[in-house]
């Protein structure tokens, strides 16, 4: 990471690595693959430098299906495995039975545990 990146307040890099996974997610849809891959790379390196779980784990999600839409399934379920760490991480930090319950129900969640499987 640059100097100045490292100097960019912590909130600011959240939403700069929010705005690397939308472009990434986008540039999937559009099967612009090298942008895409390069897009959600600098997203989840960005959330893994400020320690930020949500867009880390949506990063790995979003990696996971770039993969899976190039046909290498086996990486896809390991960004998605990744993705459900950093999840059970969190989960394994939240004391309050509400926050939990409603990582239980996100559908998105309940999808990527099925994605994940072999």
């Amino acid at each position: 990471m640059l100097p100045r990146e490292i100097a960019t307040p912590t909130a600011s890099r959240t939403f700069e690595s929010w705005g690397w996974r939308i472009k990434g997610e986008s540039a999937t849809a559009r099967r612009a693959w090298t942008e895409a891959d390069g897009a959600l790379q600098r997203a989840l390196a960005m959330a893994k430098a400020i320690a930020e779980p949500r867009q880390t784990w949506l990063s790995e999600l979003a990696l996971g299906r770039l993969r899976a839409a190039l046909g290498r399934k086996r990486e896809a379920r390991e960004h998605y495995r990744a993705a459900l760490d950093v999840i059970g991480a969190l989960r394994a930090r939240t004391q309050d039975p509400g926050l939990l319950a409603g990582l239980d129900r996100m559908s998105l969640i309940r999808a990527l545990k099925e994605l994940a499987r072999d």
